[in-house]
């Protein structure tokens, strides 16, 4: 979990520089030698653009791990997302009826229903169909991706989910019927 805020930090503060030492590591700016921001540097406006272009989606983030679940959902935010987050496949439901999300990123291993059932269940209500469903497992193999398929998911993605991905989510579109 540090690892993941650390790396959370390095992309929210453009501040963050390199060792130019040649030595391994990070030294972070405090914020007296900080001054303005750099508006020129090449790593604020690649992140920058990324974010403009990205549409801003409504997403839950349901996954019992909780500090996946957290660390997916401030990733999210800090792409300009609007995110929830549920830790049970009975709570998701509840929260898609309530929130209508545009996105559900849906952890297949839960507590109390799976997640294909949780798939199953918010396809066939008709005001939701058009959202897109991602499964996020650690199951990858074809036979696991014809299951999230035939349960009605949009993507399939295994564990752990590159930040790319999470980049990308706001051009993901819905692809079931």
């Amino acid at each position: 979990m540090l690892k993941a805020k650390s790396n959370l930090f390095v992309l929210a503060n453009p501040a963050a520089d390199h060792d130019k030492s040649g030595g391994p590591g990070l030294h972070l700016k405090d914020s007296e030698s900080m001054g303005k921001p750099d508006t020129n540097s090449p790593t604020r406006d690649a992140v920058g653009a990324r974010l403009l272009q990205a549409a801003s989606r409504r997403v839950l983030v349901v996954d019992d791990n909780e500090d996946a679940a957290q660390s997916t959902a401030e990733l999210l935010r800090l792409f300009g997302h609007e995110v929830f987050i549920a830790h049970e496949g009975s709570k998701a439901l509840a929260e898609r009826a309530r929130l209508k999300p545009d996105v559900v990123l849906l952890d297949i291993s839960l507590p109390d229903i799976d997640g294909y059932e949780v798939a199953r269940r918010m396809r066939g209500d008709a005001d939701q169909q058009a959202m897109v469903l991602v499964a996020m497992t650690g199951w990858g193999n074809e036979e696991d991706k014809q299951k999230a398929n035939d349960a009605g998911f949009d993507q399939h993605w295994v564990k752990p989910v590159s930040i790319d991905k999470l980049k990308d989510i706001g051009a993901l579109t819905h692809r079931h019927p």
